[in-house]
């Protein structure tokens, strides 16, 4: 939690992992909540009011950037994030994906989805996770 000192939060935590609720009892996080929470925390301590982030639109941007790469790029297997500035993180683990989507990136039907949504697709290579 914010109001917690290091050896405070320390005391408490030593590296154990917890639920949401067992570190929310313990006062290791600020509060619990999914998607629409979050949104409306960041909003209100960005300064504009809740009401000016959509999450449905959002929703709906993500799932047709999807639809346009599964489509266009045969291409299912990423990983999005939508960024307050309106950008459209993209990552995928191949290079060979990651050459398809570079060419993508200046398709009318890219460039006529980021104007239309007032978004900017951004596509970032990243290696494969590995388990350990």
């Amino acid at each position: 939690s914010r109001s917690m000192s290091y050896d405070q939060m320390h005391e408490v935590a030593q590296g154990r992992v917890w639920t949401g609720r067992q570190a929310a009892e313990r006062g290791l996080v600020d509060g619990l909540g999914g998607l629409y929470s979050a949104l409306e925390m960041v909003t209100r301590l960005a300064g504009p009011s809740p009401s000016s982030v959509n999450a449905s639109d959002i929703d709906a941007t993500m799932k047709e950037v999807q639809q346009l790469l599964a489509k266009e790029a045969n291409y299912s297997n990423f990983r999005m994030l939508h960024t307050a500035s309106g950008e459209v993180l993209v990552q995928c683990e191949s290079p060979q994906t990651m050459q398809t989507l570079e060419a993508l990136r200046e398709s009318q039907d890219v460039k006529e989805l980021e104007r239309r949504r007032d978004i900017r697709l951004k596509f970032v290579h990243a290696l494969p996770s590995v388990p350990y």
